[in-house]
């Protein structure tokens, strides 16, 4: 039990997410907060509220009371020894943080990050203008919401007509710069690398994009098909190759596969038979990341859905492929078009059923959704296609891939997208932003502005200033 003014608070209701909640209201609390070492602080930027692997809020900005300013990592936790418990003094993810942020400090020394740097610790409990046990029973939505950048309440046709059109400016503006490193990259690359290398990278999500990448330049795609081709090896060997040179068979990760469980068994036989590739020096299973990713992600799932991709790569090439699909289908049925050579993995495979070896999903899905390949179309089909009538003068294939981008409905939104929207318009999903170009300009101004702290700069605090706010 705890004690707060004189009430004792069961331990098991106060978690981290409490403390979380707390910082990310910043209310309520007495100012000015100081840390336990008594260095007086300002909250510029609180930071951006995170889910996948690493430190809670990322992108915080601090303001000394010398003057000095630090830009970087915010890490939450009830106790202060909860750093040392839960490892983070041994990973180099967190040696961004540069603020820990805790309930209660008194125990715990200090917190040091794996680099040997010192973080000074705040304990919010000296700070709270309100009981603990009030906000443990408050919901959040009876704090009062932060006011939205663009939007003061009002729903006027005007007012969202001319945000979707700054949305769509920026949508534009990440097509375009998209587009630029694909033309470039076409001058020395095959088209058809470039396009597998995006879809591999896509499918490595946020957490593993970089291995992704890695894997895809250690087998190209020209080896693969060549594979397929001359061997007639199916999704099953290229499976193999992929897994092995990942580094992610069960025997390279020191895992026991379930004796009931054949796929895992196969494909360490199909690696074995297959010479290995002829790979020298595969990946290490260290370089993936399984943590804080969801189950349906892990990238053992994914490396499935690439095998399947290049047991099924188009024969006269992708690139070829997505041309002729964007001149011969129009623009509105563009976007289904483009999916469609990304879906269909049989639904009865193992990836349908798995998340990784003898682990089941709790429910059957497809390792490739229909939102993964909307993502897929939207930040390599696209960009592809207009590098391509770029460096081929093709006005009229620029048309229609332009017209395809602005038509492509919303497939879905994802942490950041909902942050920024939320901070423009005080909605994570608002109706203003249902398509993939606005999606992408909600993106583009989250990494020109919010990430950058230039809030006077952004174009969605116009109407605000037009209206004296």
């Amino acid at each position: 039990m705890a004690a707060q003014a004189g009430v004792l608070i069961p331990l098991e209701g106060i978690n981290e997410k409490l403390v979380a909640r707390l910082w990310d209201d910043q209310r309520p609390f007495v100012l000015p907060m100081a840390t336990l070492d008594g260095q007086p602080f300002q909250v510029v930027y609180r930071g951006r509220r995170r889910w996948d692997r690493g430190p809670d809020f990322p992108n915080a900005l601090i303001a000394w009371a010398n003057g000095r300013l630090s830009s970087g990592d915010v890490e939450v936790h009830v106790h202060a020894s909860d750093w040392y418990a839960h490892r983070h003094h041994l990973d180099p993810h967190y040696n961004g943080v540069i603020l820990h942020v805790v309930l209660w400090g008194s125990a715990g020394g200090p917190t040091v990050r794996q680099d040997g740097q010192t973080v000074p610790v705040v304990s919010l409990a000296l700070y709270l203008s309100a009981s603990l046990e009030g906000l443990m029973l408050s919901p959040a939505s009876d704090l009062p919401a932060p006011v939205p950048c663009w939007d003061d309440g009002k729903e006027d046709k005007e007012s969202e007509v001319k945000l979707g059109a700054i949305l769509e400016q920026y949508g534009e503006k990440r097509l375009a710069a998209k587009a630029a490193v694909f033309e470039s990259d076409l001058t020395c690359r095959p088209a058809d690398q470039l396009l597998y290398r995006a879809i591999a990278v896509a499918l490595g999500y946020s957490q593993n994009r970089r291995p992704f990448g890695r894997l895809a330049e250690l087998l190209p795609v020209d080896s693969l098909a060549a594979l397929h081709s001359t061997t007639g090896e199916g999704a099953l060997g290229l499976e193999a190759l992929l897994m092995g040179t990942a580094g992610l068979l069960p025997s390279q990760r020191g895992m026991d596969p379930p004796a009931d469980d054949p796929h895992p068994a196969a494909l360490e036989l199909a690696w074995e038979a297959g010479g290995r590739g002829g790979v020298d020096d595969p990946m290490e299973a260290r370089e993936w990341e399984f943590f804080r990713v969801r189950p349906a992600n892990f990238p053992t799932r994914r490396l499935g859905a690439l095998a399947w991709l290049a047991s099924r790569w188009p024969p006269e090439g992708m690139a070829e492929r997505l041309a002729a699909l964007a001149t011969s289908v129009e623009p509105k049925a563009l976007p289904r078009a483009m999916e469609g050579v990304l879906l269909g993995a049989d639904r009865e495979g193992y990836w349908s059923r798995h998340c990784d070896f003898g682990l089941p999903l709790r429910r059957r899905a497809e390792p490739i959704g229909r939102q993964r390949a909307a993502e897929v179309a939207v930040n390599a089909f696209l960009p592809f296609l207009v590098a391509q009538a770029a460096s081929t003068d093709d006005a009229g294939l620029a048309e229609r891939v332009h017209r395809a981008y602005l038509l492509y409905p919303k497939r879905g939104d994802n942490e950041l997208t909902r942050y920024t929207a939320h901070q423009i318009t005080g909605a994570a999903r608002p109706r203003v932003a249902r398509s993939a170009c606005r999606q992408q300009g909600l993106l583009g101004i989250y990494r020109e502005f919010c990430e950058r702290k230039r809030c006077a700069e952004c174009p969605c605090r116009i109407d605000l200033t037009e209206r004296g706010g």
